[in-house]
């Protein structure tokens, strides 16, 4: 799907000239200016044939820099661009995105929260990216790069619990045509309103998008405890209602916790759901978080049927779960799924495969994408793309630091398409 109109009219190719020792040397980069989901071409030409290329990136955050480096061997045409193998640097093999997904803080700097993650979209910030090319010790050509948390005209409508019975921010595409797919979509066992940033990136592309916070804000549950599903439909209403949206293709997506949640409504509400995303997901009902000596969801008033703690590490057929499997086969729309083998937080590839396994026993009729990124973990299934973190910050979740940045670039991908073809 095409980028809005809005992003569209500041996504023209740029072009700068290289040093004055090199004068032929450009660097061309379209779009110079986009939202941070939107990947980037970058050409480097008059390089002499046969010499190493080196292409740094660099950003500051909170007065921190952050950079990135690859190498490349220059053809005989004099022309590099980034989709070409890395030789060395921060990363090798091909990866047209490596310098914006593996910059790092700079060294003796501490791995605490606050430089965990480099905010080009997870943060929602807006950051420009320097790209200087090198040949030996001489620095042959340099530009910028422009990364938008959203496009610009996306309007973003705030509801809150007092007035309107939930949380959440709508964020509606700038210059809509039409109606168009929309996606309510919440996060996990985080709590608060943490997809905003998606959900802007979403509108960004066209799409209406209602981040939905379930706890932890003011007006809600402290605690992930006896959430009622019927507080996401009012929020599906309220989605539903809007005039720029295709009430036939209203998704909901939801990751880890979340994914509950999101399979949850679709399968109680397949009225309301046309199509489900679910990432990291569980195929049980799981309990309160963080104690769990309750449900975690409750459907008409009464608590759902839940898989204690010591049984969900056993995956998705521990002994007595059957009460607690969520009935998938409801759903009345496609589904994606999307998890990583190293997932440390639970078994989410297990549960995927048990999701599939149920849903071809009962004969399920919609399409379902069945995505599996080998090595990544647990946060692959927040389906990030092409921003910067520290190993540090995805090992609570598990997998490598490689592994989960191309695992959340694939699935980012795979959920576009996905949103294209509701189309």
């Amino acid at each position: 799907m095409a980028l809005s109109v809005a992003v569209a009219a500041t996504a023209l190719a740029g072009c700068t000239s290289g040093s004055a020792d090199h004068p032929r040397v450009s660097i061309t980069v379209s779009p110079r200016t986009a939202v941070a989901d939107v990947p980037v071409s970058v050409r480097i030409s008059g390089l002499p044939a046969g010499k190493t290329v080196t292409v740094t990136s660099s950003a500051r955050q909170a007065g921190v820099p952050w950079t990135a480096s690859a190498k490349f061997t220059v053809p005989a045409g004099g022309t590099v661009d980034l989709g070409m193998a890395s030789t060395g640097g921060s990363y090798t093999g091909k990866d047209p995105m490596g310098l914006f997904e593996f910059m790092a803080p700079a060294k003796g700097v501490p791995t605490t929260s606050r430089y965990q993650v480099f905010g080009l979209s997870f943060l929602g910030k807006n950051v420009t990216v320097t790209l200087r090319a090198s040949v030996g010790k001489d620095v042959v050509g340099s530009t910028s790069v422009r990364r938008l948390a959203i496009a610009p005209g996306v309007t973003t409508k705030r509801f809150r619990p007092a007035a309107d019975g939930i949380y959440g921010n709508l964020y509606q595409p700038a210059h809509p045509r039409g109606r168009k797919p929309a996606v309510l979509v919440f996060g996990g066992s985080e709590g608060g309103l943490s997809v905003g940033a998606l959900a802007g990136q979403l509108a960004s592309r066209g799409y209406p998008t209602l981040a939905l916070a379930y706890f932890a804000e003011p007006g809600l549950p402290s605690t992930l405890r006896d959430i009622p599903l019927e507080y996401f439909v009012k929020a599906l209403k309220i989605l539903r209602a809007q005039t720029d949206v295709d009430m036939h293709h209203v998704l909901v997506m939801g990751d880890s916790r979340g994914s509950e949640a999101a399979l949850l409504l679709g399968a109680h509400f397949p009225k309301l759901v046309n199509a489900v995303v679910a990432g990291s997901p569980s195929s049980n009902v799981n309990g309160s978080f963080p104690a769990s000596g309750d449900s975690g969801w409750t459907l008409h008033d009464r608590p759902l049927r839940w898989v204690h703690p010591k049984d969900q590490a056993a995956g998705p057929n521990a002994p007595g779960t059957a009460d607690a499997h969520i009935p998938v086969w409801k759903i009345d729309g496609p589904i994606l799924l999307v998890c990583g083998t190293a997932d440390a937080v639970w078994p989410s590839c297990a549960y995927q495969a048990a999701i599939v396994r149920r849903l071809k026993a009962h004969n399920f009729r919609h399409e379902v994408k069945d995505l599996r990124y080998p090595g990544a973990g647990h946060y692959v299934g927040a389906m990030w793309a092409y921003f910067s973190a520290t190993a540090y910050y995805y090992a609570p979740g598990g997998g490598g630091l490689h592994a989960n940045t191309r695992g959340g670039a694939g699935a980012r991908s795979a959920l576009l398409a996905f949103l294209a073809a509701q189309d």
